[in-house]
């Protein structure tokens, strides 16, 4: 299956392989004048401006939101600037990991509804920016989803936004942005882009489509992580990274994430793992808890060695629960986070009904 070749939707055009990133150059006219706002981080801003093609658009009037940081709270999007929001920007760009790109649709969202929640009851502004998602990272794969990620640290929630106004216009996903990454970034946002692919398998929604991304995006991501354990500087490794990363998006896409996603989030909340991390904690007993309950999930489609052998040993190889263990550095509630996960929307996508008590023996067993 060629996921280029799959048409999604005939407003998002995907731009994938080495040096893609030009393809920026013809996307943004040069016969006009463009108000063009970037979105990134501090050292995003740093990389950008070193890249030959952002010379190209320099003719345009640039905006810079260039402070977003991982996991980006509610509380930055209500203290910034709304006056800048009321430019009429031409593009908006996103550049960075899953916060970068998911603050540039929060913008978005701003600019159309004029709030950052759910709240769809009027569309403020008609005309809206081209959304451009350049990700500098290989796991979330919100380049290609109508949704963003918000956090509130303080209500200890995860908040998200969803409207297809969200969908970016075009994604670049040029692998040669993500040779900067330190290696835990490298191996946190490839657990990430593997544990979506599971997510949108056991996931109730599932269809062909979606089935079909999921165990291509399993197989790459996990064969990606294995070769750079080997080798970290492993370009071809990267780009696969890089290809599994983008698939997890496409698959959920049509299914959203589900039960890890779900046990993940109150683990971020509440000690700030990384994402990756925090969706691999569970994923063992997951799997384990999948084949209970259906004894060829996964022989049926091809991937029973990989999930009863070869993703253990690469969890062991890549340190992934000790890793875990240095965040969680007082007690837990558990009970508090067992309640969090149960009556979250995410779980409700799990294709397996799950007891309480059932959820509570996956998170224990997944933290000893």
């Amino acid at each position: 299956m060629n996921f280029l070749k799959v048409s999604l939707n005939t407003k998002n055009q995907i731009f994938f392989g080495e040096n893609k990133i030009n393809i920026l150059k013809k996307i943004i006219s040069k016969n006009t004048r463009n108000k063009i706002l970037i979105v990134c981080s501090k050292r995003g801003k740093k990389v950008i401006k070193k890249l030959k093609v952002f010379q190209s658009i320099l003719v345009n009037e640039i905006i810079w939101i260039d402070n977003i940081k991982e996991n980006i709270c509610i509380d930055y999007f209500e203290k910034l600037d709304k006056n800048i929001l009321k430019n009429n920007f031409n593009y908006v760009i996103g550049f960075g990991g899953g916060s970068a790109i998911d603050a540039a649709k929060t913008i978005i969202h701003y600019i159309i509804f004029k709030n950052f929640h759910n709240k769809h009851k009027k569309i403020i502004k008609n005309s809206r920016p081209i959304l451009i998602a350049i990700p500098t990272t290989s796991g979330t794969g919100s380049e290609v989803t109508s949704t963003a990620t918000i956090w509130n640290f303080k209500k200890k929630k995860k908040l998200s936004l969803s409207h297809s106004f969200l969908l970016p216009r075009y994604a670049i996903v040029d692998p040669v942005l993500t040779y900067t990454m330190s290696r835990q970034q490298t191996f946190n946002s490839g657990l990430d882009a593997l544990n979506q692919c599971f997510d949108s398998l056991w996931n109730h929604r599932a269809n062909k489509e979606s089935k079909l991304y999921a165990i291509q995006g399993i197989k790459l991501a996990y064969i990606s992580l294995k070769e750079l354990k080997k080798n970290y500087n492993n370009k071809k490794a990267r780009l696969n990274l890089s290809k599994a990363s983008l698939i997890s998006g496409l698959a959920i896409k049509h299914t959203k994430t589900s039960i890890c996603h779900a046990i993940s989030y109150p683990f971020t909340l509440y000690f700030k793992i990384p994402h990756g991390l925090a969706c691999a904690l569970s994923m063992l007993e997951v799997i384990r808890f999948v084949i209970f309950n259906k004894k060829n999930f996964f022989s049926s489609i091809n991937l029973k060695k990989i999930v009863l052998s070869e993703i253990p040993r690469l969890f062991l190889k890549l340190s992934v629960k000790k890793k875990i263990k240095k965040y969680i550095n007082y007690s837990i509630d558990i009970e508090k986070i067992i309640n969090n996960i149960y009556y979250s929307d995410r779980i409700k996508n799990f294709s397996f009904s799950i007891t309480k008590n059932q959820l509570r023996t996956i998170v224990s067993k997944s933290l000893t």
